[in-house]
């Protein structure tokens, strides 16, 4: 059942991840996450899809996980990282661009909030991954220019962006000290964020991009009030 907008926006966070992904939405009573299941706290939408054999049937999420356990059907796992790679999938003796297996999915998965609201008064979508590279941004772009959504606000970030963006907007005790991101399952966080306090402007301070972190400092010089600093 939609809800009533009002006139108020309807800005949508896709969390986009090759083993799960999350949909996230905003209308004017704060942000919630789309649950697969009314009243649970259901959040993870496999990132899949299954191709019921021997004809031109897809399923996507849990539901194609189940068709594949029934051996209903081939199942297609690591979209994100098979798009940008861009080699062709075959499937059951044919061959699909794995930009548009990403995309069906994505298409599908969307879908899912037009429980919410309709997808024609969606006002903003931010799409985030793990890592944002101009490849995984090129896959992004055609996978969003495919599904034809009525709005030119797209943005993509990555994770560690996102986690800046999100601390230097939050009340200042929270990021007084040395501020980390620890994400459950991987073991991976970016690198600590910090202010510099002895200069005249505000300065945000990561250190250098190495093989543990592989956060792109240049991002933070995107944001229109703050400015990352020198490499330390």
């Amino acid at each position: 059942m939609f809800k009533q907008l009002n006139g108020e926006k309807l800005i949508v966070g896709y969390d986009l991840g090759d083993t799960c992904s999350q949909i996230s939405y905003y209308i004017g009573d704060g942000v919630e996450t789309l649950s697969l299941v009314a009243g649970a706290e259901n959040y993870n939408i496999p990132t899949v899809l299954c191709k019921r054999s021997g004809v031109n049937q897809w399923f996507y999420g849990k539901e194609a996980i189940r068709y594949s356990e029934e051996n209903q059907g081939v199942l297609i796992e690591n979209l994100l990282s098979m798009a940008v790679d861009g080699e062709e999938v075959q499937i059951e003796g044919t061959g699909f661009d794995p930009v548009a297996l990403l995309t069906l999915f994505f298409k599908r998965s969307l879908g899912m909030l037009s429980q919410i609201a309709p997808l024609y008064r969606l006002t903003a979508l931010m799409i985030t991954c793990e890592k944002l590279d101009y490849r995984v941004a090129e896959v992004l772009s055609s996978v969003v220019a495919a599904i034809k959504l009525k709005t030119d606000k797209v943005m993509f970030q990555s994770h560690a962006e996102s986690f800046y963006y999100y601390m230097i907007q939050q009340p200042e005790e929270l990021w007084l000290a040395k501020s980390l991101l620890f994400e459950y399952g991987t073991g991976v966080f970016p690198p600590p964020l910090w202010q510099e306090r002895r200069t005249d402007h505000r300065c945000y301070y990561a250190p250098a991009p190495d093989r543990r972190y592989g956060y792109p400092v240049h991002c933070l010089l995107r944001h229109p009030l703050y400015h990352a600093g020198h490499q330390l």
